[in-house]
């Protein structure tokens, strides 16, 4: 039976197991930030495809939002990215294509964005980013997907994601990323 009222909700999700329950709230907190922040327009548009699509779709569609909007959020844009370097947009896509900068298109949208992961605070490119794109090459993990692997809680130690290794521990990252695509996570 689906909930009829806020209250209804509420109650549901206290009987949740707590980390359960704990997904689920970040899930509608993202989500409503997400909402926030689209334009009306692409809102509108997105709320007009629930009376077209079926509910498995829609779904999709809605985690694809998610996941571009946790994207935007650990990444610049290539247009921010190349005023910040200095360079063009034709130079982007080749230090993309010789593997020395990780850029991928997120879900939904047409511009290349980079993990700031990947800049340290002076904002150059991190010694590392070439051996782990040459890594995630080699195992056929896409940019993304090496992306999410090194942003993931589960992945590090300690349940600390690998990106906060990448200066003390390199070398430990990369042979990570190589191990855990071998096992095709």
């Amino acid at each position: 039976m689906a909930p009829e009222s806020l209250a209804d909700v509420e109650a549901e999700l206290e009987r949740l197991p707590p980390p359960r329950r704990a997904l689920v709230e970040a899930a509608v907190a993202l989500a409503a930030q997400m909402l926030l922040d689209e334009p009306p327009d692409a809102l509108r548009k997105f709320l007009a495809s629930a009376d077209v699509e079926n509910p498995a779709r829609l779904k999709n569609r809605a985690r694809l939002q998610l996941l571009s909007a946790r994207v935007r959020r650990e990444s610049v844009r290539g247009s921010e990215l190349r005023e910040r370097l200095g360079v063009s947009r034709q130079r982007l896509a080749q230090l993309r294509s010789s593997g020395k900068l990780l850029g991928f298109q997120p879900p939904l949208r047409s511009e290349h964005w980079y993990p700031e992961w990947q800049f340290d605070a002076s904002g150059n490119v991190r010694p590392i980013v070439p051996a782990l794109v040459e890594t995630a090459r080699a195992a056929r993990l896409s940019p993304l997907s090496l992306h999410l692997l090194l942003t993931n809680s589960e992945a590090g130690a300690e349940g600390s994601p690998l990106v906060e290794l990448l200066d003390e521990r390199p070398d430990e990252v990369v042979e990570l990323v190589a191990a855990g695509t071998a096992q095709g996570t």
